[in-house]
């Protein structure tokens, strides 16, 4: 896919997350300069102007002890992640709980990845479409309810998000090769944008999962100065969030 039809394709993902998050769809320069980025730290570029990105939405990051930031050789492991590639859903189009994926850092002894967002800013203030969607593409179920899948946590002594959603799936993809297992971490912070972080584990890594989540809240921390445009934004924040099922609207046409 060139360049152009690839970021059209992400302006289209994002305009539908904003129907079920908060309506909120950054402009197309803002898209286009998360996916250049995003290629650039694909090759394990430009982490400078990643940490500087974050600090300009009030996200302060630290990179994780005793990992390396890498480069991604395999066309696979690009810019967008999604549990399931090649899921389609009657109620999403395209690729189902894809997101787009910055720098990607592996621990020395070579048995877990911790994969940080982009683009944050499209993806809204609540990560509950997220989340869903990738469980939803996970298990290739549209109608599962994943109340029972996920766990919301206070870490108030590991960094000061108010809540994080933990959950875990398998991914059916060699997108990474033998990094089957996933531990998917939603921090949610007042008025600040949802950050996504993602731990993919082998079978020796999934013996170590605490010890790497901690590692990942802990490189993660929020600022005090939301803009006045975030807190807006959360003011449209569903009634019944961290409620699911969510309430969804099935597609008159799927072309995927």
């Amino acid at each position: 896919m060139g360049k152009f039809p690839f970021i059209l394709s992400i302006i289209i993902l994002f305009s539908q997350v904003a129907v079920s998050a908060e309506n909120y769809v950054p402009d197309t320069k803002r898209i286009i300069y998360w996916c250049e980025l995003g290629e650039k730290l694909s090759k394990g570029e430009s982490l400078e102007n990643y940490i500087s990105s974050l600090d300009s939405l009030d996200i302060f990051f630290t990179p994780p002890k005793n990992f390396k930031l890498i480069a991604r050789t395999n066309e696979k492991s690009g810019v967008i992640f999604s549990p399931n590639l090649k899921y389609r859903s009657q109620y999403y189009d395209g690729i189902v709980g894809a997101s787009l994926i910055g720098p990607a850092f592996e621990s020395s002894s070579r048995d877990a990845l911790i994969l940080y967002p982009v683009a944050i800013d499209a993806f809204g203030i609540s990560p509950d479409y997220l989340v869903e969607s990738e469980l939803i593409s996970a298990l290739s179920n549209d109608s599962i309810n994943i109340s029972s899948l996920i766990k919301i946590s206070s870490n108030s002594e590991i960094n000061n998000a108010d809540h994080v959603i933990v959950y875990e799936f398998e991914t059916s993809e060699s997108q990474w090769n033998d990094y089957k297992h996933c531990v998917g971490l939603a921090l949610r912070k007042k008025n600040h944008f949802a950050f996504p972080i993602k731990i993919l584990l082998n079978d020796k890594g999934l013996q170590e999962k605490e010890k790497y989540i901690d590692i990942a809240l802990k490189s993660i921390n929020f600022g005090s100065n939301p803009k006045n445009e975030w807190i807006e934004l959360e003011k449209k924040v569903r009634d019944d969030e961290g409620v699911f099922p969510m309430k969804k609207s099935p597609r008159c046409t799927h072309n995927n």
